[in-house]
């Protein structure tokens, strides 16, 4: 589960443990169990509602259409990340390891198949893998 929230203050509690407090924008919690839970604690870059970022993608399948990319939203997604400024590295990997690329970078595009193969002896590409500065 993520959720975004605004620090409020941090206090050293009774048993000298430091407690934070946060404030939530909406009630985005389940219940929560008395458990331990493990948080990763940065600061938000964007906030881009679920409403705009369906209109963001929507706009993009209308140009891939528009632009013959056979609705291939992504393609576009891709071009557009390509055009800006943005920082990219380059990353040698098999295919299947692609969605998790997809899950670290901001775009990630095929360059080139390669001759090298996996310990695993699956095939090798190259791809490039866009990020923020």
């Amino acid at each position: 589960m993520k959720v975004i929230a605004n620090f409020i203050r941090k206090v050293t509690n009774e048993q000298g443990k430091t407690e934070l407090t946060f404030e939530l924008a909406t009630r985005q919690l389940e219940e929560l169990e008395n458990v331990p839970y493990s948080l990763d604690i940065k600061k938000v870059k964007d906030i881009r509602s679920l409403r705009q970022n369906a209109m963001f993608w929507a706009l993009l399948g209308e140009i891939a259409k528009e632009l013959n990319y056979d609705g291939d939203v992504y393609l576009i997604y891709c071009d557009i990340i390509e055009n800006t400024s943005e920082a990219f590295t380059f990353v040698e990997t098999t295919e299947e390891a692609v969605e998790i690329l997809k899950k670290s970078f901001r775009a990630v595009r095929m360059i080139k198949e390669t001759e090298h193969l996996s310990p695993r002896n699956k095939p090798m590409n190259i791809y490039k893998c866009y990020y923020r500065k």
